[in-house]
C-alpha cells in the first residue's frame, strides 16, 4: 500500500473574508488548510497510462502560534498516514513561507493557504476499485473535533455542524483507541466483519475493539454514537455509563476551528505569493 504527498503554500487575502476574527486569539497567522484526497492508478481498462482523479477533500483554518500548529496539524496530518519527518519538513516550511512574507513588509494578519493533496496509489495487480475501496477520504478518519484544541484562545463557539457533545468528545477521545489496519489476515483476527456497515476490513481502514469485545470500523461506531445509538450494534450492551445525550453539557463543545465543505472552492488558484513543493513528493509504503 502507497499514498504520497504534495503541498503548496500561497497568501490568500480572501481567507480573511471568509470568517469573522473578531473574537478569536490575537495571532499574526490565518492557517487555512485544504486537502485534496485523489486515487492515482490505470482507470481505462483499455489501456493508457496512471491518472489521478479527485475524490473527496475538507478544509480547516487556525488562528495559532507555532507551537499549536506542532499539536493540531501535525495530528491532522498523522491521520492521512504521512510519516513524522515529512510532517516536520511541512511545518518547517510553512513557517519560513510565512515569515518570508511578513518580511517583505506585510502588514496585518497573513493569510496563509495550505494545499495538501493525498494520493492513494494503486499496488502492483490491484483492481483500481480496490485501490478506490481503501482510498484515504475523510469519512474513514477521526473527526475534526477530536483533535486538541487551544483552550487559552477566546474564541466564539463554532457552527452548530462543528459542535460536539463534550461528553462523547471524551469518551471518544479517551476510550475508544482505534487500531490501523496494515495486514488483512491481522485485522481479521480483530474483526472479521463490521458490526455496523457489515464490511471486512482492509488495509488503511482503522478498527475499534468495544468494551463487549465486538469490532467495528471506528468511523463506524463513532457515526452510530453521533447519532445517538449508545449501544453496541452486536449484543446491544452499552457502551457508555452516561446518557448519550449528556445534558449537563448542552453548551457545546469549542472544536477551535471551522470546517468547510463548500464543494465550489477556489482557493487553489495561483496567487502571486506562493510556495509549490512540487519536488517534495513523499511514497509512504
Amino acid at each position: 500500500m502507497a499514498f504520497e504527498y504534495r503541498y503548496r503554500f500561497s497568501v490568500e487575502d480572501e481567507i480573511i473574508s471568509r470568517y469573522d476574527c473578531g473574537g478569536w486569539y490575537e495571532s499574526k497567522f490565518i492557517f487555512e488548510t485544504t486537502t485534496n484526497f485523489l486515487v492515482k492508478g490505470r482507470f481505462d481498462i483499455n489501456g493508457g497510462g496512471s491518472v489521478e482523479k479527485k475524490i473527496d477533500w475538507e478544509r480547516f483554518e487556525l488562528h495559532c502560534s507555532e507551537e499549536y500548529l506542532q499539536n493540531f496539524m501535525a495530528a491532522r496530518l498523522r491521520d492521512y498516514w504521512m510519516p513524522d519527518h515529512e510532517i516536520q519538513r511541512l511545518i518547517n516550511q510553512l513557517l519560513l513561507f510565512a515569515e518570508q512574507i511578513t518580511a517583505g513588509g506585510r502588514r496585518g494578519r497573513v493569510p496563509v493557504a495550505i494545499d495538501v493533496d493525498v494520493c492513494t496509489v494503486q499496488g502492483e495487480g490491484e483492481a483500481i476499485e480496490e485501490t478506490a475501496d481503501r482510498a484515504m477520504r475523510p469519512e474513514y478518519l477521526p473527526p475534526l473535533y477530536l483533535r486538541p484544541v487551544n483552550d487559552s484562545a477566546n474564541r466564539k463557539q463554532p457552527p452548530e455542524g462543528c459542535r460536539a457533545n463534550s461528553g462523547l468528545v471524551d469518551f471518544l477521545r479517551r476510550k475508544l483507541p482505534a487500531i490501523r489496519v496494515e495486514d488483512v489476515e491481522e485485522g481479521l483476527h480483530v474483526m472479521e466483519v463490521c458490526g455496523v456497515c457489515g464490511r471486512r476490513p482492509i488495509v488503511g481502514t482503522q478498527i475499534s475493539v468495544l468494551r463487549c469485545g465486538h469490532g467495528c470500523h471506528y468511523h463506524c461506531i463513532v457515526r452510530r454514537l453521533e447519532g445517538g445509538d449508545n449501544s453496541c450494534p452486536i449484543c446491544r450492551l452499552q457502551l457508555r455509563d452516561i446518557d448519550i445525550d449528556d445534558s449537563d453539557h448542552d453548551s457545546g463543545h469549542d472544536c477551535g476551528f471551522v470546517i468547510d465543505t463548500d464543494t465550489d472552492d477556489d482557493s487553489g488558484e495561483d496567487s502571486d505569493e506562493n510556495y509549490d513543493d512540487s519536488d517534495s513528493d513523499e511514497l509512504s509504503d
